[in-house]
């Protein structure tokens, strides 16, 4: 019994309890959710000492005002805060930029397999956005891009981007477009090269020597059976000089003959 009564004494006066006259923590107090009761109701001495809740009231009540209207006036208070754990705005929130201060709103830390979603009135208006997927803008009713009050593009509205601009290119390729059905399609190179088309003057020019000055049938390639000289020559892609075409005495079964660049519809 002596030596029971003695480890007892030991631990209870050992350096790792709380003193009831007092003492001093070395570490932090975890109250398990348990209450701090009989505070002292004077003004604490000291700006680290806690402070019974009824003091703290009559430190925030306005002139006039009941302890118990203080209460429910911390507590409407409290409501109108914004939880950080998630909450419901039932006002606007907007962000000042004084203080010269870049301002940002969003989430820089999503990890991978979680989203980050940006909602616009309901579900199916909304920014989205996973990792290693593209950013997805979702719209019941298409997007309309404007410009200082000006309409620029409608996108989706229902099944069709409208351009109400200019497109500049930028020396930059338009692919992959279908064979045109209407007149106002644009047609790609292929309906182009494998369709007749007629040449800048409708059809085929006249083909002469403006008197005596350069000859100005370019852009054909001739071939004669002969030519009476080079004063009376075919067309052959060079500027000459002279008249029109004579053949060399040839009076039976003389030809020429005039090779267009391109398709021609005759």
């Amino acid at each position: 019994m002596r030596l029971i009564k003695f480890c007892v004494d030991r631990r209870s006066g050992g350096t790792d309890k709380v003193s009831r006259s007092g003492d001093s923590m070395q570490g932090d107090l975890d109250m398990g959710g348990y209450r701090i009761a009989g505070l002292n109701t004077s003004l604490p001495p000291r700006h680290t000492d806690a402070v019974c809740w009824s003091r703290a009231v009559e430190l925030t009540r306005e002139v006039g005002q009941t302890a118990n209207e203080q209460v429910t006036d911390v507590k409407i208070m409290c409501d109108l805060k914004v939880s950080k754990t998630g909450d419901l705005m039932t006002g606007n929130l907007r962000l000042s930029a004084d203080g010269g201060n870049d301002r940002l709103f969003g989430c820089t830390d999503l990890i991978h397999g979680n989203t980050f979603t940006f909602v616009f009135g309901d579900t199916l208006n909304r920014l989205h956005f996973s990792l290693t997927h593209s950013v997805t803008l979702e719209s019941s009713h298409g997007l309309l891009v404007k410009c200082r009050g000006e309409d620029i593009c409608l996108m989706g509205n229902p099944s069709e981007i409208i351009i109400y601009k200019v497109i500049r290119m930028n020396s930059h390729s338009i692919t992959n477009l279908p064979i045109p059905t209407l007149p106002h399609e644009a047609a790609n190179k292929l309906y182009v090269d494998s369709n007749s088309r007629k040449i800048l003057q409708g059809y085929v020019p006249p083909l002469r020597s403006m008197g005596g000055r350069n000859n100005i049938k370019l852009g054909f390639i001739a071939t004669a059976s002969s030519q009476l000289n080079n004063n009376y020559c075919y067309y052959t892609g060079r500027r000459a000089t002279g008249g029109e075409w004579v053949s060399n005495n040839e009076t039976r079964n003389f030809w020429i003959q005039v090779e267009c660049p391109d398709l021609v519809r005759i």
